[in-house]
């Protein structure tokens, strides 16, 4: 959402399963304790609970996001992917382009990048890597 233009407050830094930012896990927390996020091995919501936040997000904003996030879901349902491990090699190969290589770094150069820091995914990224980059290139996140 940060890189989408959405004013995110947490710094994110590479950990070991991507970018990853401890303010955001706390704020998590948070809102498990407030009753609006509910853990069982994958998050969910209280959807009614939800509705008592107002969101301060633009209409474009709003219809942006959504776009974004039904493409991904889309692209998943159609070739058989995971949405998380779709997300997890998304946020990872934006963040390695933004943060740790040369913005204009190659395409095969931060996949190789990525296979060295994530050793356990590679045959899993492998596979949807490529379409998540071309996914990534559509939404004007790498040029």
């Amino acid at each position: 959402m940060k890189r989408l233009g959405v004013e995110v407050p947490f710094d994110f830094r590479w950990n070991i399963l991507g970018p990853y930012s401890y303010e955001l896990a706390h704020y998590c927390r948070y809102l498990e304790a407030d009753g609006l996020l509910i853990y069982s091995g994958t998050y969910s919501f209280d959807k009614e609970k939800a509705a008592s936040y107002v969101p301060s997000l633009s209409r474009e904003m709003r219809i942006r996001l959504t776009r974004f996030f039904q493409r991904m879901k889309h692209i998943c349902e159609k070739n058989g992917y995971d949405k998380v491990q779709f997300i997890e090699c998304a946020a990872s190969l934006d963040f390695l382009r933004q943060n740790v290589l040369n913005v204009r770094a190659e395409r095969d150069s931060i996949f190789s990048l990525l296979e060295r820091l994530k050793p356990d995914r590679t045959g899993i990224f492998q596979r949807i890597q490529s379409e998540v980059w071309n996914f990534l290139v559509s939404e004007g996140l790498i040029e």
